[in-house]
């Protein structure tokens, strides 16, 4: 965890915490990607009317969600729920929101993106339940916030980890 305090320390340095948190958007980016989704897969989904589509994006640690987060929403996220979500047959979850894993460092390997057998267990049982699954952008965006801020947190207690 010190390691990883430092790093991310380094990465972060003289951004204002608070202000990039509050100022983080999760609007509407019209790009590539989601012409993309829109041309390549969007037929696909509607053509087949009886496959149910399931769409998801893997958790990945807090404050690499709270760096990619007060740096840009990802597009390919957004694009996803711009393209898919009034789909009848496609369904999105966002295990970004999973806090039994994205909270959890001891269960990413190599990186913040990649989790170990346990991480994976948790997420297969997540998309089971369909807790996380994307209904509502208004209220995605809003536990988007609270995730924010708690990656806000955890970025600030990294200040009282001492450094080379």
């Amino acid at each position: 965890p010190h390691a990883r305090a430092c790093e991310m320390r380094t990465r972060a340095e003289g951004l204002d915490i608070d202000r990039a948190t509050q100022g983080a958007s999760f609007g509407a980016i019209a790009d590539v990607q989601t012409e993309d989704y829109r041309e390549l897969v969007l037929p696909i989904v509607r053509g087949n009317p009886g496959v149910r589509f399931v769409f998801f994006l893997s958790p990945e640690y807090l404050d690499s969600f709270w760096m990619e987060g007060v740096s840009g929403y990802p597009s390919s996220r957004r694009a996803l729920f711009d393209v898919f979500l009034n789909e009848p047959n496609a369904e999105i979850h966002d295990l970004s929101l999973y806090t039994a894993v994205t909270h959890d460092l001891g269960l990413f390997v190599l990186d913040e993106l990649h989790f170990d057998p346990e991480g994976a267990r948790r997420v297969v049982a997540a998309l089971a339940d369909g807790g996380l699954r994307v209904k509502s952008p208004a209220e995605h965006e809003r536990l988007l916030r609270e995730e924010l801020r708690a990656g806000a947190e955890l970025m600030r207690s990294y200040a009282r980890e001492k450094c080379p």
